[in-house]
């Protein structure tokens, strides 16, 4: 950890001379493919859903009201998967410690047999919109987001799991709104002013419990807390389209 902090440190030592600031009026596309870890909500766990994978790109662009504050919006589009399994352990367990990127990750070596039950595979149509603050190669951003399902009346796919004896059901996709938050850097490229690319690490959750309707046949089941948290990297790609202060240039 220590030795990634220093690194990091001596690389942005290294790098100031081509920390850049927006100017007003600027005009940036952002290309932003993403990947992450997609963990869901309580309820979905107890009906053994394990942690997913997720994968997005988005396309947005920025607008400069001021020279470090930016107003965003575009569109992307989003899928992530899941399994409902069942694990049965057995043997000894071993902790493990293995250093990743700077962090270290505890992981645990277990003798298991899984059972898969089933999946859940969304996909969805994002719009997000927000606010971008940067300073030097630093950038924090925050918004919403509207997500749509892609598939006309939210087809969805099947899964065999717990929530009633083992019967099989169906998840059908509701539209919903949800949040993001940004954190990370974006380094300037030397050759051509405005353009950039950046890493982030971006949050993204949902304002509402329930984003997802679950059938078995033609009964319904009540779920008030089917929900996901993700976690993503995000590597930014920036363009500079144009410069267009309100008001013309002064």
């Amino acid at each position: 950890m220590k030795r990634f902090c220093l690194l990091l440190t001596l690389f942005l030592v290294l790098n100031a001379d081509n920390v850049f600031t927006h100017e007003k009026g600027d005009l940036i596309l952002n290309i932003e493919p993403q990947l992450g870890a997609v963990l869901p909500s309580e309820t979905l766990r107890d009906n053994n859903m394990a942690m997913g994978f997720g994968l997005s790109l988005r396309t947005t662009v920025d607008y400069y009201f001021f020279d470090s504050l930016a107003f965003n919006a575009g569109v992307g589009v989003g899928a992530s998967h899941h399994f409902f399994e069942k694990k049965e352990y057995s043997g000894d367990n071993a902790l493990l410690l293995v250093p990743a990127f700077g962090w270290i990750f505890w992981l645990f070596s277990i003798d298991s047999n899984t059972e898969h039950l089933g999946e859940y595979f969304p996909i969805y149509i994002t719009i997000p919109f927000g606010l971008r603050f940067s300073s030097g190669i630093f950038t924090i951003g925050a918004g919403a987001t509207a997500n749509i399902p892609l598939l006309p009346g939210g087809e969805d796919y099947n899964t065999y799991g717990y929530w009633n004896k083992n019967e099989e059901v169906t998840f059908k996709l509701l539209s919903y709104m949800g949040w993001y938050a940004d954190i990370g850097v974006d380094f300037p490229n030397k050759k051509r002013e405005k353009n950039s690319f950046g890493l982030l690490l971006r949050l993204n959750g949902s304002f509402q419990k329930a984003i997802a309707d679950v059938y078995s046949g033609d009964r319904h089941y009540p779920v008030n807390d089917f929900n996901f948290f993700s976690v993503d990297l995000v590597f930014k790609f920036s363009i500079g389209l144009a410069t267009i202060p309100i008001g013309g240039k002064k």
